[in-house]
């Protein structure tokens, strides 16, 4: 989450060090955090909590964008990724695991059903989600063997994409042979983050909010508002390069990271006392080991005096063509850092990249980016 309303979503790959999948233009700020000494870095995340005014906080100290997302400012949505490093080593607990990524490997059967869940705006207000939020979609488009984005509608126009989901993880669940207790459990797995919704425009160009759909579905027919989701079964090749962690272990439940995963991987623990340098379901809760409550507490939570304006609005990116859970869940999430290009108003050719959410009973573990003007202090 940038500043305070919540912006981006993301996907927990590595514990230590603490690094997390999200979308490329969630990060794509004219100023990196490396070029900031630690006591002015405006870049943080909200985690460990469904609720909220619950959040603890986090720094951000480094990022890293796809090579092939922005090549001279031609932007590509099928590589719309970013891997982001936070300030100290997270520990597994009942409400911090990392999530598998789907292989093109697992199955000759693909997925139908997804789920996407963030805490964006939730209505044409401006009112944010205090409280975690679900959204069923169904695959329409989903191929494990290319870079090709995925595609996903739900099944009415209302429940779509709204500001603040950007980078958001597409979840699917797999029966997986748990080899601890010789059982078959559904697994989630990540297929993609959120980049683009095809098919709907601001409500209110002045005010960030859920979009409105261009046309509406006739009975009978499908939705026409489409979630457009990067194919992160694609990118398991510059996820691992830049994890350090193997493409087999990134897509296994049952992987456990080492403290840090390699010596020579790209990213590096960095003393948090220095200045940074520049270089669902309830049945699956038994998956992952022990140490579920071994909760890590920074000693870092937000409050009412940390609530100020962000540096940029929450991201919305388009083109010419308009292009733009459970308490066992496993996904942190993330905030944006672009400028807010809104598409014009009434404009049918403008595509929104935002996300409406269903009401939401389950509790989920998320991590969200907050960045302020002039960073209070909670490290």
């Amino acid at each position: 989450m940038i500043g305070n309303p919540h912006v981006c979503g993301g996907t927990l790959i590595s514990y230590d060090p603490p690094l997390i999948l999200t979308a490329a233009h969630c990060v794509d700020a004219p100023v990196h955090p490396t070029q900031y000494t630690r006591d002015k870095n405006p870049y943080f995340v909200l985690y460990n909590d469904i609720h909220r005014d619950k959040h603890k906080a986090m720094a951000i100290i480094d990022w890293t964008i796809h090579p092939l997302y922005n090549i001279s400012g031609t932007l590509n949505i099928r590589y719309d990724a970013a891997i982001i490093q936070l300030e100290s080593p997270l520990q597994k607990s009942a409400r911090i695991k990392r999530v598998p990524f789907w292989s093109p490997s697992m199955s000759l059967s693909l997925p139908s059903k997804a789920e996407l869940v963030g805490f964006g705006y939730s209505d044409l207000e401006g009112n944010l989600a205090q409280t975690l939020q679900l959204l069923s979609l169904d695959i329409t488009k989903f191929n494990p063997n290319s870079t090709e984005h995925i595609e996903s509608r739900s099944e009415t126009e209302n429940q779509v994409a709204c500001h603040g989901d950007s980078g958001g993880p597409l979840i699917v669940y797999h029966p997986v042979l748990n080899p601890s207790t010789n059982d078959t459990i559904n697994v989630p797995y990540v297929l993609g983050d959120l980049t683009r919704i095809f098919g709907a425009r601001d409500a209110r160009p002045d005010q960030l909010t859920c979009p409105i759909a261009l046309k509406s579905h006739t009975i009978g027919s499908k939705n026409t508002v489409i979630e457009v989701f990067t194919n992160a079964a694609g990118l398991l090749d510059w996820i691992s390069s830049v994890s350090g962690i193997s493409k087999e272990d990134l897509s296994n439940p049952f992987y456990t990271p080492p403290h840090p995963p390699c010596k020579n991987c790209h990213y590096k623990t960095i003393d948090k006392d220095k200045t940074n340098s520049h270089n669902t379901n309830d049945n699956n809760a038994s998956y992952y080991d022990a140490d579920d409550d071994d909760e890590v507490d920074d000693g870092s939570e937000t409050s009412n005096e940390t609530k100020q304006n962000p540096l940029w609005r929450i991201s919305v990116v388009t083109d010419e063509n308009g292009l733009l859970d459970t308490e066992d869940s496993q996904h942190f999430w993330i905030g944006s850092m672009i400028k807010n290009f809104l598409p014009k108003s009434g404009s049918e050719e403008s595509i929104a990249v935002v996300l409406y959410h269903t009401s939401c009973p389950y509790s989920t573990l998320f991590m969200t980016l907050i960045s302020f003007i002039a960073l209070t202090a909670f490290l």
